[in-house]
């Protein structure tokens, strides 16, 4: 086990030969190279390797000189059949390719009753059947879908273009199956997992909660502001019945600075609620919460969230002060998600792409500095301090 960022150093001499070099390897990894000297059954196994990923041109060539040189038997004709027909159409076939395909359990020496030689014959049978399309193709496919792996699965692989009409069609649904079948053979969902996430679910945007003012507090605002409009209304009749203008200026731009005082108190109010609520949502939590039922969709949620908010760390930040800081951010919008998407049967991976997405706007808020842009949004303005506080003093002073 080599260390992070660790380098290598290779040394070649004389006629040393340097394959492959790499520092990490997912998955297998096959040889296509072959040495000048190479025998007939070596040029046989990078000829099936070279079919196996891909490659029926060449393949077609190394598996064909392997016959000719003396590799023969039941494997070597079931393999040549098939790297004949690999990749191309009957009409793109030349026409010693095409006699020698029909001539190869002969060429190969095809004996004994084995796997390969009932893929051999199999073979035999679709090329016949190919070229009579009155065939009865009963019998034909059910010796195909009696043959043992990996004939079968090869044969539908390598078989399917070569092959037209009711023909290719049975072809195509057993390879659509055998595909379905080996979706997730040879642990591919963990190998190649992102081609095995469910199907995502939409955003969707909360419902706003509605006003929940008492009745009590409705009923207390509406009778203060009917009586403190009738004292208005009455003391300005008086004042006007006297003839008393100046009082009556005075006692207007009380009741103007009144009003703007009132406006303003307002808008201040709300912005410091606002910003208070705000900083309580977002606060870490003091003490400890219940976590959710293990294997729930909550649990499951909670997990993707530990997991991706300690894998998305800012530049610059360390983890920890990464998770402290957030701590607060993370619970709001977990129970947010939660709340949106809980629902029978909805599984958390299908919104796992929703949850990366919003980690990922944290910590670039949190790179640019902008994360808590809230509270600048929030502050009351100096313009609003300034209207509250001269019309409360314009009516206060008027009042006296």
């Amino acid at each position: 086990m080599t260390e992070p960022h660790a380098t290598a150093t290779n040394y070649a001499a004389d006629n040393a030969q340097i394959g492959v070099q790499a520092a990490i390897v997912h998955g297998d990894v096959h040889h296509y190279t072959l040495s000048a000297n190479a025998s007939p059954a070596e040029r046989f196994e990078i000829g099936v390797r070279l079919l196996e990923g891909g490659m029926p041109g060449k393949a077609r060539q190394l598996i064909h000189e392997a016959v000719v040189d003396g590799h023969k038997g039941n494997e070597a004709c079931f393999y040549l059949r098939l790297a004949l027909v690999s990749g191309r159409t009957r009409h793109e076939m030349p026409p010693d390719d095409a006699e020698m395909l029909w001539h190869a359990p002969r060429l190969c020496r095809l004996s004994g009753g084995d796997a390969w030689a009932d893929g051999v014959k199999t073979i035999g049978r679709l090329l016949e059947a190919a070229r009579l399309p009155d065939a009865d193709m009963r019998l034909l496919l059910k010796d195909l879908d009696g043959l043992a792996e990996p004939q079968r699965t090869m044969i539908l692989r390598h078989m399917e273009l070569f092959l037209e009409g009711p023909l290719q069609d049975e072809m195509w649904k057993r390879s659509l199956g055998s595909a379905g079948q080996n979706q997730k053979a040879k642990d591919r969902t963990d190998r190649v997992w992102k081609f095995f996430q469910p199907d995502p679910l939409g955003p969707r945007v909360p419902d706003p909660r509605p006003p929940s003012t008492p009745r009590s507090l409705w009923v207390q605002a509406v009778a203060a502001t009917t009586v403190l409009a009738a004292a208005a209304c009455h003391i300005g009749y008086l004042l006007a019945r006297d003839l008393q203008v100046v009082a009556m200026l005075v006692y207007l731009l009380s009741v103007g600075g009144g009003y703007f005082a009132a406006r303003g108190g307002l808008e201040w109010r709300f912005r410091v609620e606002r910003l208070r609520a705000k900083d309580a949502e977002f606060a870490p939590p003091r003490a400890r919460t219940s976590s959710p039922p293990s294997g729930g969709f909550a649990s499951k949620v909670d997990q993707r969230f530990d997991h991706y908010f300690a894998t998305y760390v800012p530049r610059n930040t360390s983890r920890s002060a990464w998770l402290d800081g957030t701590a607060g951010i993370r619970r709001s919008i977990r129970d947010e998600m939660v709340e949106a998407y809980r629902e029978q049967r909805t599984e958390a991976e299908r919104i796992a792409w929703l949850i990366r997405h919003r980690v990922s706007d944290v910590r670039k808020r949190w790179e640019n500095d902008t994360l808590w842009d809230y509270r600048r949004e929030l502050a009351v303005p100096l313009s609003t301090k300034v209207v509250t506080l001269l019309g409360s003093a314009t009516c206060v002073s008027g009042a006296w």
